[in-house]
């Protein structure tokens, strides 16, 4: 499991003074003495042995000091001061002495992310990839009459998170669901434990980024529900069904540090220079192995990192909720939208787009081009250009609805019906019925309490 961690840089060694492999001294008190034997636990130990071998060095010789800038220096105390009056005390589910390695359960609780690993999906990374690309080709809302709908742009914007009604409700997406329930049941099982939290899936949909298209890099942030009661916790993450690694650039540990009241709800952004500067200095890379589940509290602070890759990215989005609340949905038309086959909201409680706002203002044209040669007429709305309009001034143009609706809104065939145990997956209990292996058509329950 720790080869899928790669921690870049502890955050303990922006202190001028180290001790123990880049540790704190202890007259530093620092209230989270694990954290950093935690984090040396995620070290990819090829990559940084040359680091910590400088750091052995240090140590011994007992006669060495970083040197910073007295600027950089009085800043960065400063913030880790002002870090830890500011940290709650750790999560009361982790035990004192954490043992290395972590368990699943204790590694999310304690830094705020994890992988899973199921035997079926990392041994069949290539039937992912191929059920993946015939899915797209399938979907009923995009024209294949035009040489250019062989390889289409399904959405636009870097990040090309799909917003389709079909990316949610095709079948391969719904397999994938139930099968990554029954892989992390066990983990959550662990999770709740003490508090007896419920547990529900939330619905998610799929992302397919070309080769070579570069998403824009988002600032660190965190994704928050609004209105989330105290006893909610939300976890998002992705399989990844890629034959290539994909990865996460995270802060650690920052799942239960307090939100900035200032910052939006539904998604966060940090905009507090002395914060950006401290994570970007203590961030880490969270590599997800082809076939490999990432689990990770949504609270936890991450980005989204503008990197071109000479290869396709394929994802299915996938997410949790535990709450105190028995039975709890999110959201709670979730019975009708699975009916009807619809677009559902995310779990920051936002509604998915087609395409990024910028491109009614500044690339109406290419919006306008993408939409016709792109997706079939249901999906379309009219729009009169102003008459001051830069680009295609005065007409009527036809462009995509810039929020999808459903499958049966919009006169496309409805795929299979949910059957009761697929509904039952986003409805938060300790006990959900699960299929006994990838393939089966035998149903067990599985229990949180076993």
């Amino acid at each position: 499991m720790d080869d899928f961690w790669k921690h870049q840089e502890d955050f303990s060694q922006i202190e001028p003074k180290l001790g123990g492999r880049g540790r704190p001294r202890e007259e530093d008190e620092d209230p989270y003495p694990e954290e950093n034997d935690a984090l040396d636990a995620l070290v990819d130990e090829d990559r940084f042995q040359s680091e910590r071998n400088e750091l052995d060095m240090i140590n011994n010789s007992n006669a060495f000091e970083i040197e910073y800038s007295e600027i950089l220096q009085s800043i960065l105390e400063l913030l880790r001061n002002e870090w830890r009056a500011r940290r709650p005390p750790p999560p009361a589910q982790i035990p004192a002495s954490l043992p290395v390695p972590y368990s699943r359960a204790q590694r999310l609780l304690q830094t705020g992310a994890t992988i899973v690993l199921d035997e079926w999906f990392t041994r069949n990374v290539a039937r992912l990839v191929a059920q993946f690309d015939q899915t797209l080709l399938e979907f009923p809302e995009y024209r294949r009459d035009l040489p250019q709908n062989a390889n289409p742009l399904y959405v636009l914007g870097g990040f090309a998170a799909l917003g389709n009604a079909s990316s949610w409700h095709n079948p391969f997406v719904r397999f994938l669901r139930l099968h990554a329930m029954r892989a992390v049941y066990p983990l959550f099982a662990d999770v709740t434990r003490q508090r007896g939290e419920y547990l529900a899936q939330m619905a998610d949909r799929m992302l397919f980024r070309p080769a070579g298209v570069k998403p824009m890099a988002d600032t660190w942030h965190r994704d928050i529900k609004k209105d989330s009661p105290p006893g909610d916790t939300i976890y998002g993450g992705w399989i990844n069904t890629s034959d290539q690694d994909q990865a996460l650039s995270c802060v650690l540990n920052t799942q239960n540090d307090p939100a900035d009241p200032r910052d939006p709800q539904g998604f966060e952004k940090i905009t507090d220079p002395a914060r950006i500067v401290l994570y970007e200095r203590s961030k880490s890379l969270i590599v997800v192995p082809p076939g490999g589940i990432l689990v990770f509290n949504e609270r936890m602070v991450h980005e989204v990192l503008a990197v071109k890759k000479n290869y396709p990215i394929r994802r299915v989005f996938l997410a949790w909720l535990t709450t105190l609340d028995n039975n709890k949905k999110f959201p709670a038309n979730i019975d009708t939208l699975l009916t009807r086959q619809a677009v559902i909201k995310l779990k920051s409680d936002q509604m998915p787009r087609m395409y990024p706002k910028s491109y009614i203002t500044y690339y109406v044209d290419k919006l306008t081009e993408w939409s016709v040669t792109t997706l079939k007429p249901a999906m379309l709305i009219p729009k009169v250009q102003p008459a001051t309009a830069k680009k295609l001034p005065g007409q009527t143009i036809q462009i995509a609805r810039a929020e999808a609706r459903s499958l049966a809104e919009d006169g496309f065939p409805l795929y299979p019906a949910y059957e009761q145990h697929e509904r039952d997956l986003f409805v938060a209990r300790r006990s959900h019925t699960l299929p006994t292996f990838v393939g089966s058509d035998r149903l067990a329950v599985m229990s949180l309490n076993q």
